[in-house]
């Protein structure tokens, strides 16, 4: 058994703070509640504030990428365990809460996909996948069941499943294209989607290449393409894909328009036909991760300031990230606007029907280092608030409100 690697209390510096803004108009606002200096992570998972794993860490002057666990007081290095004179290159990119409670990792081990399990104090059972066709690559896990974990590969444009007793893998046609599959989302062992974009290569003189979207769908033996519409797009690309039924998805990632610049994508699968979502008052940025609580309540991270994108089932609102954040949006960069040193790129993970935690982290490269970290927020749920002592909306005030209001605070008559 490994042990794990605590940070040094030099190198550890974390806390817990509360969002210093009032609640939103939709009752519910994100509140700070780490900060891990020194690092900036890619993917989460998280049963709660005391249970939280952060996979695709970088530290400063590190060639790779690791996992790291908050356990409610410290946060911890988890190393994958290979052999002590192995001089392998070893990127952990992504981490998933299995229903049964043990996180699932995903990664690359040199030019290998690896899949694995933390359990008893380590990471076992690893499992590897064949070379990457290049070198830019990532893994995403959509775990629907206890006998079902969902892999995708974007470096082989591969899939695998394992299903609850060994490994299987699937390729998706690539038509000599690059492929890229950014995410995977399941419902269930055969009602998978997954993600990404391919870059096309044809005959026509050396230019930029553009980038089309791809949507693939499990069909219980082969994955089949999609393709949403784009446009007058000069390139789209998908990044992360949320299912909540096979008439509802949601999928996100970035649109390129000529002269115009770079906009966020979003596309919603209604079971008949895709359709494009425009964000009004946002004409820059991106989109790199959704979380889809239910139809009328969708959320969206990605781009460099200090807010959100939510739907309510009508229309898309802007909700500001947590207060504690402001400094750095304050710190607008120069030259590239709209911009901040916050970098919504992170994931969202559930820790609830619909509780949210969100990862980004913020980068100021040679500025203020310090001030460099992941940092990870969460979504609170806040009671109504109203002005009136009709407290229980009977349209009248009279001795009923007045015990409501003393059940609710604990109140005696003499207080």
């Amino acid at each position: 058994m490994m042990p794990r690697q605590t940070r040094p209390a030099a190198m550890r510096f974390s806390w817990t703070l509360a969002a210093l803004a009032a609640p939103s108009a939709i009752g519910q606002s994100w509140e700070l509640e780490q900060f891990v200096h020194g690092l900036s992570g890619r993917d989460m998972a998280a049963t709660g504030i005391d249970d939280i794993w952060i996979a695709g860490v970088a530290k400063p002057g590190s060639s790779q990428t690791r996992l790291i666990h908050f356990d409610g007081d410290i946060w911890s290095f988890i190393d994958i365990p290979l052999d002590p004179q192995s001089k392998a290159i070893v990127h952990t990119w992504a981490v998933e809460m299995a229903p049964w409670g043990e996180p699932v990792i995903g990664g690359r081990i040199d030019n290998q996909p690896f899949a694995a399990i933390f359990r008893d104090g380590e990471i076992q059972d690893i499992q590897t996948f064949g070379g990457l066709s290049y070198t830019f690559s990532t893994v995403d896990f959509s775990i629907p069941n206890d006998e079902c974990i969902w892999m995708s590969m974007s470096g082989n444009h591969r899939f695998a499943r394992w299903d609850g007793v060994e490994w299987e893998s699937f390729p998706l046609e690539d038509d000599h294209n690059l492929v890229f599959i950014e995410a995977v989302d399941a419902i269930g062992s055969d009602q998978a989607w997954a993600v990404g974009y391919e870059r096309i290569f044809t005959d026509a003189p050396p230019g930029p290449v553009p980038a089309k979207p791809i949507v693939a769908v499990w069909s219980g033996k082969d994955w089949l393409r999609m393709v949403p519409p784009t446009h007058d797009a000069f390139q789209c690309m998908l990044f992360d894909i949320d299912v909540l039924s096979p008439n509802d998805i949601w999928a996100v990632g970035d649109c390129l328009y000529l002269n115009e610049g770079t906009r966020p994508a979003i596309f919603h699968w209604n079971g008949i036909a895709w359709t494009q979502h425009a964000i009004d008052g946002i004409s820059l940025g991106q989109a790199t991760s959704v979380a889809a609580i239910a139809s009328d309540s969708v959320w969206i991270q990605g781009n460099r300031l200090n807010h959100f994108y939510y739907f309510d089932g009508t229309g898309w609102k802007i909700v500001n990230g947590s207060s504690a954040l402001d400094p750095f949006v304050l710190m607008n960069k120069p030259n590239f606007m709209p911009s901040s040193y916050v970098l919504r790129q992170g994931q969202f993970s559930r820790i609830g029907p619909s509780e949210l935690m969100a990862l980004g982290f913020t980068s100021t490269g040679d500025l203020l280092p310090m001030l460099d970290g992941t940092f990870v927020e969460r979504l609170v749920t806040h009671a109504p608030q109203s002005n009136s002592a009709d407290v229980n909306g009977d349209g009248r005030i009279d001795s009923l409100d007045l015990q409501l209001v003393i059940q609710q605070f604990g109140l005696t008559v003499d207080d």
